[in-house]
């Protein structure tokens, strides 16, 4: 059961990257889920963390990055909040490509104060989202100048 739910994950198994994509909202949907079994939930993180050692599945990064980023106050995470176990898994991840860990990663910075690396982490985003034939470009856009704006504002004169 773990493994076959933590193989959702990787790469190889998807057919398309938004079946993958799928496979993988629902997965972290699942690990947030207060009715899933708490025991199911931290063994499966067992599993993430063991398949993360290697640095080859970026999801599963991005998944466990986020998941330590979740306030537990406000999630039912399998894990203890720790950003900077978030932001190792999450840097990781975005150097393998990931987009959205480059967008986690920028806001993660701006809320700890950390400006220089929220500017750098919305630039790299931005950049890479940023393809002039998607059809989202209005919304990563803007997701990438507010970062850059609120990090600015706070650059020494």
């Amino acid at each position: 059961m773990i493994i076959a739910v933590a193989a959702l994950l990787l790469p190889g198994m998807a057919g398309a990257e938004d079946a993958a994509a799928m496979r993988e909202a629902r997965l972290a949907r699942w690990m947030l889920d207060p009715e899933a079994p708490i025991e199911q939930r931290r063994a499966i993180v067992g599993e993430l963390e063991a398949i993360a050692k290697d640095d080859s599945e970026r999801n599963v990064l991005y998944l466990l990055g986020s998941l330590y980023r979740q306030n537990p106050a406000d999630s039912s995470s399998p894990v203890a909040q720790d950003l900077d176990r978030a932001r190792e898994l999450l840097s990781r991840a975005a150097l393998h490509g990931h987009l959205l860990a480059m967008a986690k990663l920028s806001t993660i910075e701006l809320q700890a104060g950390n400006h220089f690396e929220a500017n750098t982490w919305a630039q790299l985003y931005g950049h890479y989202v940023l393809d002039p034939g998607g059809d989202e470009i209005a919304a990563h856009g803007n997701f990438a100048a507010m970062v850059l704006s609120k990090a600015i504002e706070k650059f020494p004169e």
